[in-house]
């Protein structure tokens, strides 16, 4: 072997494994940018959704040309210009169609991670070659796209309804009218008044998923010291799983009530209801004064009796309240003889507190059973004015507050000073004292009576 000849062997033996980078120039043949096996096809645009989408093909996918020769070459990721590499450099072998064995190869699978490209186009290049330092020459490339999008930073939104709560049960039902032209406000946002409608047009847009105070405000004037007044029956949200009685909170600085929302990515939108009633007086109440006289005496009779006892059935109805006598004996149904009640209930007094339950208890049930009060009547009585008795949105019905007194008298018929029972009967004996009277707040149909909605 010549001097010449010892010098080119070991090149000579290199090129026949395909890592000389010279003896490789003007590589002919191409790879394409593919979809995943088993279709390994060529996207609309050659433009992907995610880089991982990507997949790499011997030869073109449409149209002419030639795949690369089967050996074994480099494989790396630049930007358009070839000037900046996205990723490592990786070996790969190709063997007729095939690359590292399979019709397709992910592209992240043989370079790992890529680098984002700098591309605004979201423009990329694969560069194959069978020198590693990817002369010109010896280098076939193809260009791909991934689709790139701007990340959207969800938020919340906030619907606001009023509505009149007829039935002050907290709960919005089909029956039930939205209210119009009241304030609302989102945390510190600008107030909005509510338009009645549904869907409504009253929606805060925009919001962080973060906690959110809503509330309602104050009419101007309100109180529930005047004759009528407005109160909140309740606040909640809508979309939540589950309803959660709020009740009301009350909250100052001309607040009439609030709620707290908590927007999530699953449930962004969210829909807070307030409930509204108009309270005002009693209608139809009569006193111990009115069942005592000629014309309570002719209402009862009109209930049917006979001719002896002409308010025989009003009574027989009085006797199962379980009413009392001064001395706690059951007064049962006054031998059906209007006198003896008549006595009975002008002799009424506090000694025995049950005694004087029993007697403001006969004239509640006398104005329900002439048609002059209804059971369904629901009266305000929150906080401690019933204990216990009330709903959560504060009110009770005539019905129940009977119900409950009949109890009352059933298990305890003697009340006097320092028995503990007293005080209990006491305060239904005047809740039952300002029904009766006309005092009592109540639930009116509609919203007629209390204060324009000035703010």
């Amino acid at each position: 072997m010549n001097f010449r000849q010892s010098i080119l062997a070991p090149a000579l033996a290199m090129a026949a494994l395909g890592f000389l980078p010279a003896a490789h120039a003007n590589l002919t043949g191409s790879v394409s940018a593919v979809t995943a096996s088993p279709t390994c096809g060529q996207p609309s645009g050659n433009t992907f959704d995610a880089i991982t989408d990507v997949y790499v093909r011997n030869g073109p996918t449409v149209g002419g040309g030639n795949p690369l020769p089967s050996g074994n070459y480099y494989i790396q990721v630049t930007a358009p210009s070839g000037g900046t590499v996205l990723s490592a450099t990786a070996p790969m072998v190709i063997s007729g169609a095939n690359i590292n064995g399979a019709a397709c190869v992910q592209l992240t699978g043989l370079v790992g991670a890529i680098t984002p490209t700098p591309n605004n186009g979201g423009e990329y290049v694969i560069a194959v070659s069978m020198d590693n330092t990817f002369p010109s020459n010896a280098t076939r490339s193809t260009n791909f796209k991934v689709r790139t999008t701007t990340p959207v930073t969800p938020t919340a939104s906030v619907a606001v309804y009023k509505f009149y709560d007829a039935n002050v049960d907290g709960y919005a039902e089909t029956t039930e009218s939205l209210i119009a032209g009241w304030k609302v406000q989102v945390d510190d946002l600008q107030p909005v008044l509510t338009d009645g409608q549904s869907p409504t047009s009253i929606v805060y847009t925009g919001l962080d998923l973060a906690s959110h105070l809503v509330a309602e405000y104050e009419p101007v004037g309100n109180s529930v010291l005047n004759p009528y007044a407005w109160v909140a029956t309740n606040a909640y949200d809508a979309a939540a799983s589950s309803f959660v009685f709020n009740g009301p909170s009350g909250g100052g600085s001309g607040v009439l009530n609030r709620i707290s929302v908590d927007p999530t990515a699953t449930v962004p939108d969210r829909v807070v209801l307030f409930g509204n009633v108009c309270i005002g007086p009693a209608v139809g109440g009569r006193t111990l004064g009115y069942w005592s006289n000629k014309n309570g005496q002719a209402d009862m009779a009109l209930l049917g009796g006979t001719k002896q006892l002409p308010q025989l059935n009003a009574l027989t109805a009085l006797s199962g309240l379980n009413l009392v006598n001064p001395d706690g004996s059951f007064a049962g149904n006054f031998n059906g003889d209007y006198k003896t009640f008549r006595n009975w209930l002008l002799n009424g007094n506090a000694v025995n507190m049950a005694y004087m339950l029993s007697v403001q208890l006969s004239a509640l049930k006398l104005s329900v059973l002439t048609g002059k009060l209804s059971e369904g009547t629901m009266v305000y009585a929150p906080g401690s004015d019933l204990p216990g008795l009330a709903n959560p949105a504060g009110f009770i019905s005539i019905g129940a507050l009977i119900n409950f007194a009949v109890s009352q008298l059933s298990s305890t018929q003697i009340t006097t000073a320092g028995i503990p029972a007293r005080v209990q009967q006491e305060m239904l004996k005047n809740a039952i004292d300002n029904i009766n009277n006309n005092r009592a707040s109540v639930a009116q149909p509609d919203g007629s009576h209390c204060p324009a909605l000035a703010f």
